[in-house]
């Protein structure tokens, strides 16, 4: 409700994604160990790249891509900007509502006909993926932000290689 412009949204985004990320990877990689003690697969290791050369198991650092935590490092989809850019074209720009009246209407699912005028007036903003520029520019933000992190967290096997940026 403090928050004055979109880039206050997005450093709240950041700062949440940072703190979630931390939290998942201390358990991916508590699991990752687990797996290692106690879970080889040889057969897997056989087809994959490295482990045989190697000596290892594909769970013990033995494939030539290590296991990252790729399902959460890279997973900035497009409804997010979307959303962010909706709050900064219908608050911020236009100023047809408050944060308040934001919160309100989907506190309450959007339920009855003032807030239906208010998703339907979200709907209508600006999407990523039509060429106009400003949820392109939220998206490439937070995607490179979110590749940072990862790229600077060291997982179970070390650290993540792949650059992930986008354009």
């Amino acid at each position: 409700r403090q928050f004055t412009s979109i880039d206050d949204w997005i450093a709240a985004f950041q700062a949440q994604w940072t703190h979630m990320y931390d939290v998942v990877l201390r358990g991916f990689n508590i699991g990752e160990l687990t797996q290692a003690q106690v879970y080889s697969q040889p057969f897997v290791s056989a087809l994959t790249a490295d482990c045989i050369q190697k000596g290892m198991d594909v769970h013990e650092g033995g494939c030539r891509y290590s296991q990252t935590l790729g399902d959460i490092q890279n997973k900035v989809y497009a409804d997010i900007p979307d959303a962010l850019v909706a709050i900064d074209e219908l608050v911020y720009k236009q100023r047809l509502y408050s944060v308040d009246e934001l919160i309100a209407v989907c506190a309450s699912n959007f339920a009855g006909e003032s807030a239906e005028q208010v998703r339907l007036r979200m709907q209508r903003a600006p999407k990523f993926g039509n060429d106009l520029g400003a949820p392109e520019k939220v998206y490439r933000v937070l995607n490179d932000f979110v590749a940072s992190i990862s790229r600077s967290r060291k997982g179970f096997l070390g650290f993540a290689k792949r650059d992930t940026r986008v354009g």
